[in-house]
């Protein structure tokens, strides 16, 4: 598979103005020998299949937004949040949408969580990102959150030693600061803790 994107790549090499692919390959080969981090453009996913992600904190990616708001939004524990699939929304029969997803620790599948819409935009938003990368694989064979890394068929979620890295360098550029001025711990933002914060605003909320 990755020949093959190779050579499609070469595909209207020459042509004006510069396609997305040769321009992927062109820089890959400027800093392929750098310590380099992807920060922001993915040229229309080309650098996914053209680049070589060897290390989790090369791009936080889109995954790591989607999965922290999904941790947010829901108190679901960073494993369950990982092992969705793609087709994870449905609808209960009064119309609100739920996420279903597999209480692993429990043993409980198929659990039925009540969303918001805004939680439920987040998801569709990553399940089309997922279908436009992905479009020949089978949707019941699709993670919502796929695997950057040596995963052409997009079968593979991000590991949460991927997750917890590119979440730990991220909290580490945010500068967060307690009320009185002092310097908030990184290191105490973690994945799992969006499971307590979910839990303390309902108790707070008397839920």
């Amino acid at each position: 598979v990755w020949a093959q994107w190779q050579q499609e790549a070469r595909v209207d090499w020459d042509a004006s103005p510069i396609t997305f692919s040769r321009l992927a390959m062109e820089i890959w080969e400027v800093i392929k020998h750098e310590d380099w981090v992807l920060t922001a453009n993915n040229l229309k996913q080309q650098v996914r299949k053209l680049w070589d992600f060897d290390k989790p904190y090369r791009t936080p990616g889109v995954e790591l937004g989607t999965a922290t708001q999904i941790g947010i939004d829901t108190g679901r524990r960073p494993e369950d949040i990982l092992n969705l699939p793609v087709d994870c929304l449905h609808h209960d029969t009064d119309g609100a949408v739920v996420l279903v997803y597999d209480n692993a620790k429990a043993d409980r599948l198929d659990r039925r969580l009540p969303i918001t819409r805004a939680t439920a935009a987040v998801i569709t938003a990553q399940q089309a990102r997922v279908r436009a990368r992905f479009p020949d694989t089978p949707i019941g064979e699709l993670k919502l959150l796929p695997s950057p890394r040596r995963n052409p068929h997009g079968r593979r979620a991000i590991t949460i030693a991927m997750l917890d890295e590119r979440h730990r360098a991220w909290a580490r550029g945010l500068g967060l600061n307690h009320r009185d001025g002092t310097e908030f711990d990184p290191a105490r933002l973690v994945p799992y803790a969006y499971r307590h914060s979910y839990a303390q605003r309902h108790a707070d909320a008397g839920v």
